[in-house]
């Protein structure tokens, strides 16, 4: 049985690898093939090395409260070149009146845990911190109609509009690039809402797991700090590093990678899928949701129409390497995220800096930062028309305002990348639209689809996708093998 991959990104080539381990496969029984529109794998994960500095132009983490890259990472056997983030300055900044101002201690992600630190923040009126830690009092919102919101109507609902744009907005806007008027709730902050309706509130819910972790995540690190950064991790030697064992695998056990092979339209026939010359007998679309649309629209008009509604936003991302020495602002956190406030106010372009060689350890020679900035969104989307040298001019000029680089000075090295419509957006109905495109999948019974448009946009959420259509496709022929 021929299995075709479209997408060499880490949802396709997690759904080769869990087919490529199947005794169906090493008794050769199933054929995989993966094709590859551009001439790289990896999707959004790239890495650099470059003079001992290790650029990550897309994701350079991923979260372990969900255990599928761990999963993966053992199966692959490189669990030893885990690393956690550093220890030290764990946090992020955000901007305040033109300055950077450390996020309360316990502030995680949209909600404050701990009142005496989020009273002494001075990012916030004393009525919006007021407003704020009234939420514990506020009664849930009615869920029998099972009607979603806005981010942005959650947070302001919940906690106010002074928290929701000093603090939540930029917080997921440095996340998902999008505007959080549209982005779903239930989506992008289920946790949250999950804690409305069991515990009564927001406040009440994050209190009551930290009283029975004892104030610990699972992996040990105090879950006050921030976004719960104890939980993030990457690879010694970057992201790349994944990317390269599973092809390294995937060769090894005779998997086909072609790349530079462009999908232009899939027909299906009798229970086959034809691309060009190739028929297979299972298909795995793992592209973005739009991509998938359109290979779909003559053999699936009506899952096109639901896929290509789902919408992603463009962005980009600068590296550079910055002598310690030329930066005046005191960086005891990870990295900044800016509220479109600040943003409007001190005409900036930057939506987030991630100082990367803060955040992992080996990033950088001693005398040097690597930072990461991130440009565009769904709502700065008009940027992204400028040259490479005219965002890079936008974002040094940010950096003299934000971070006191000096001016006149100039970075060792500098890039862009682009990732265009590359970040899903869950916009509100999205749960609904995943369910009604679940339903007309039981059409297609070979055919799946797999990738960040859909449950979630972490990598975890993207080997899961990938992993979870291999899993359906083994079921099936191994139901067929029983039937013969």
């Amino acid at each position: 049985m021929h299995v075709l991959i479209v997408g060499a990104g880490i949802a396709g080539l997690s759904c080769a690898f869990k087919l490529s381990e199947s005794d169906a496969y090493t008794q050769g029984l199933l054929k995989v093939t993966v094709l590859e529109a551009s001439g790289r794998v990896g999707g959004i994960i790239e890495t650099d090395i470059l003079n001992d500095c290790i650029l990550e132009s897309g994701p350079d983490s991923f979260i372990t409260n969900k255990p599928y890259m761990l999963d993966l990472a053992a199966r692959l056997g490189i669990s030893k070149r885990i690393i956690p983030t550093e220890a030290k300055d764990r946090g992020a900044m955000v901007v305040s009146d033109g300055k950077l101002q450390k996020l309360p201690e316990g502030f995680t992600l949209l909600a404050p845990t701990k009142v005496l630190p989020f009273l002494q923040s001075p990012m916030l009126s004393w009525s919006g911190k007021i407003r704020a830690l009234c939420e514990i009092f506020l009664p849930a919102k009615n869920m029998h109609s099972k009607m979603d919101e806005s981010l942005a109507d959650f947070v302001r609902r919940r906690f106010g509009r002074e928290l929701f744009e000093r603090l939540a907005q930029p917080m997921v806007a440095g996340i998902y690039v999008g505007d959080a008027e549209k982005l779903s709730a239930s989506m992008t902050a289920e946790r949250f809402v999950n804690f409305e309706q069991s515990a009564g509130s927001v406040i009440g819910g994050l209190m009551a797991e930290q009283n029975v972790s004892g104030g610990k995540t699972s992996s040990g690190n105090q879950s006050s700090l921030g976004v719960r950064y104890g939980l993030f991790c990457s690879f010694d030697r970057g992201m790349q590093f994944l990317v390269d064992t599973l092809v390294d695998k995937l060769k090894d056990a005779g998997v086909e990678i072609l790349l530079n092979h462009p999908v232009k339209q899939i027909v299906e026939s009798a229970g086959k899928w034809q691309v060009a010359d190739i028929v297979a007998d299972h298909i795995v679309l793992a592209v973005p949701a739009a991509v998938s649309a359109r290979l779909i629209k003559d053999c699936a008009p009506e899952l096109e129409q639901e896929l290509g509604s789902i919408e992603a936003a463009s962005s980009a991302v600068i590296n550079m390497i910055i002598d310690w020495s030329d930066i005046g602002a005191r960086l005891d956190a990870f990295g900044v995220v800016v509220p479109e406030v600040e943003m409007k106010k001190l005409g900036l372009s930057v939506i987030a800096l991630s100082f990367a060689s803060k955040k992992f350890s080996g990033r950088a020679p001693g005398d040097y930062l690597v930072l990461r900035a991130f440009v565009g969104g769904s709502k700065n989307s008009a940027l992204l028309d400028r040259s490479d040298d005219e965002l890079c001019a936008l974002v040094i000029a940010d950096l003299v305002k934000l971070i006191g680089y000096r001016k006149g000075a100039a970075p060792s090295f500098m890039n862009v990348r682009r990732w265009p419509n590359s970040m899903p957006q869950f916009h509100v109905g999205h749960r609904q639209l995943l369910a009604r495109i679940e339903s007309k999948l039981e059409s297609y019974p070979h055919l799946g689809l797999a990738g960040a448009s859909y449950r979630g946009v972490g990598l975890p959420e993207c080997v899961n996708s990938g992993e979870l259509c291999a899993e359906k496709i083994l079921k099936a022929f191994t139901g067929r093998q029983l039937v013969v």
